[in-house]
């Protein structure tokens, strides 16, 4: 049955005219991919020219090795966002050179279709994963204000000095804050505002993958039939050489994965799973953690000097709850990202402002945007109210204690506006630019406002006589 990711998809296969040939090439056809077929380099090369192929499969189990690793070097040169899957008969070595040669896969020879169908697949992964982190390096450089970065308390300006230490240093990172408190993304600005910038920012999820997965995840594996370990894989460690490594919920590795870290850190070396020589690499490692490592350290689940590697550069995240001035720009700015998306414009009534400050947002910045995109689906006026929001969030708001001073004693529609006025003013501690926005007007017409909102000569002497 077609493949709905291969539909649209070419992949050039380059092979002598062989049955193995033939059975790759139907294969790859009724999955739904588009193959171009070429019977050696030079035909690879005319037709890696004029066609958008994205992924090369070579059978070099015929040529020699040397000539198998030039190969890569000339498709890298030509097409260098197009992994190559190379199938090779020789030697572990040979095959592991291939890999350092750029390969992004090496199968040895005989192979069958299932496995070179699977690895075409997860080529096509890290291609889009590249893609990816090009579009997203240019967004950050583009705007370093995103997300968790948005608002100015003590505690955020500390975090933006460490990373701009973080940025010039090759060090390893270690990024601590509860769940939702934007540790990728601090990860991820760190990398792109580096020199590091045009190389691969890899994330690994820790949590996510049990312990032996972990391990070939991270250190790549080589073919060892003892071990049924089969065909070879480079590991993220090694794929990210020159670029970086992001480890989210490094707390969760095992104490085998720890050790496989503490060499690379001190050697700058990889041990691949399954035997071989180590792998020489320049990755930089940023990891991050919601639990205490110290703890950790403690009970004995997380060694003290993998801990001391990684703590070179400590970043801490605080909570939102600890920086509850910054909850209003915060809000403001995931708005107006949504407005710039080609969403409508939507701005905070009076209740849905004393409702974002009241709450405590246990689960952090994530926790925020989740509120806000959900009031942006549910409301169509473009004011956003407390019943917009989500229960949770709703749950603790008091309307009437909070805002009865607004309407005591019935007050004109002109001293109403002049005392929300000051509420809004109070709220964003005199920022005129964010109390504009939240009002829904220029900063020219807020200063509009707060003309009409003074007293004019007249009515000052007026005063004073009373």
């Amino acid at each position: 049955m077609p493949n709905d990711s291969a539909d649209g998809v070419t992949v050039l296969l380059v092979a002598g005219e062989t049955q193995a040939r033939e059975r790759l090439e139907i294969a790859l056809t009724a999955e739904g991919y588009r193959v171009t077929l070429a019977a050696c380099v030079e035909e690879a090369l005319r037709s890696l020219r004029s066609e958008p192929i994205e992924v090369i499969v070579d059978d070099a189990s015929l040529r020699s090795a040397a000539v198998g690793t030039d190969a890569l070097r000339v498709y890298g040169a030509v097409r260098p966002d197009s992994p190559v899957i190379l199938i090779t008969g020789g030697d572990e070595e040979n095959r592991a050179d291939a890999l350092r040669a750029g390969a992004f896969q090496c199968l040895q020879n005989p192979m069958d279709a299932e496995g070179v169908l699977f690895e075409v697949g997860r080529a096509l992964e890290y291609r889009e994963l590249v893609r990816e982190n090009r579009i997203l390096r240019q967004q950050i450089i583009a705007d370093s204000q995103l997300d968790g970065l948005v608002g100015g308390s003590a505690a955020m300006a500390e975090v933006r000095k460490r990373i701009a230490v973080s940025t010039t240093s090759r060090s390893p990172v270690l990024i601590v804050g509860e769940q939702g408190t934007g540790k990728e993304l601090v990860a991820r600005i760190i990398h792109y505002g580096g020199p590091r910038q045009g190389q691969a920012f890899v994330p690994v999820r820790c949590r996510a993958l049990a312990g032996g997965s972990l391990e070939f995840e991270l250190s790549g594996h080589v073919q060892n039939a003892a071990r049924r370990i089969a065909g070879a894989k480079r590991g993220a460690l090694e794929e990210a050489s020159g670029g970086t490594v992001y480890l989210e919920e490094v707390g969760a590795t095992s104490l085998p994965v720890q050790e496989r870290l503490v060499y690379l850190l001190e050697e700058h070396q990889v041990r691949v799973v399954g035997g071989g020589r180590p792998v020489r690499v320049d990755t930089r490692i940023i990891a991050s953690s919601s639990r205490s490592l110290a703890e950790l350290v403690r009970k004995g689940g997380f060694r003290q000097d993998l801990f001391s590697l990684l703590r070179v550069i400590e970043i801490t995240l605080p909570p939102l709850r600890e920086r509850a001035g910054d909850v209003v720009d915060l809000a403001l700015h995931f708005l107006k990202r949504h407005e710039m998306q080609g969403g409508k414009r939507h701005i905070l009534s009076p209740e849905a402002l004393v409702m974002l400050h009241s709450y405590g947002w246990p689960g952090n910045i994530a926790e925020l945007e989740n509120a806000l995109q959900a009031a942006v689906g549910m409301n169509l006026s473009g004011v956003l109210k407390p019943e917009d929001f989500p229960p949770n969030v709703q749950a603790d708001f008091r309307r009437g204690a909070r805002l009865e001073d607004f309407y005591a004693g019935i007050p004109s529609l002109a001293n109403l506006q002049k005392r929300y006025l000051s509420y809004v003013l109070q709220c964003t501690g005199g920022n005129k630019s964010q109390a504009a926005a939240i009002l829904g007007i220029s900063r020219k017409g807020l200063y509009g406002m707060v003309r009409h909102a003074k007293p004019g000569p007249a009515q000052a002497r007026k005063s004073h006589k009373t």
